[in-house]
């Protein structure tokens, strides 16, 4: 029979486990590729590498509202714009981020 502090530790795995789960869900429903595809206008491996480069923290991603991760998206987008070279359009980045009517 296992003993008491076996199974205690079994359940706080268990329960860890569970909080990765949930933590990896909420991040995946609130920064997903259709939102910063949406606001970026970006595809493909474009898309990815920005995704992985400008990603926010879990942790940031966890506290924040939508429009709190729309704004970061929208200054990351801003600052790989900028690193690459590329002309920036802060009107129309704006406008696809729906922050103007």
């Amino acid at each position: 029979m296992p003993s008491r502090k076996i199974l205690a530790e079994e359940q706080a795995i268990q329960q860890q486990q569970q909080r990765e789960f949930l933590t990896k869900r909420t991040v995946s429903e609130k920064y997903n590729v259709e939102l910063v595809s949406y606001i970026t206008n970006l595809t493909g491996k474009n898309l990815d590498y920005f995704m992985e480069v400008y990603r926010p923290s879990n942790g940031f991603i966890m506290r924040a509202t939508d429009y709190d991760i729309a704004l970061q998206i929208v200054e990351s987008f801003r600052d790989y714009m900028y690193d690459n070279g590329l002309e920036v359009d802060m009107d129309e980045i704006l406008r696809r981020a729906k922050f103007r009517d």
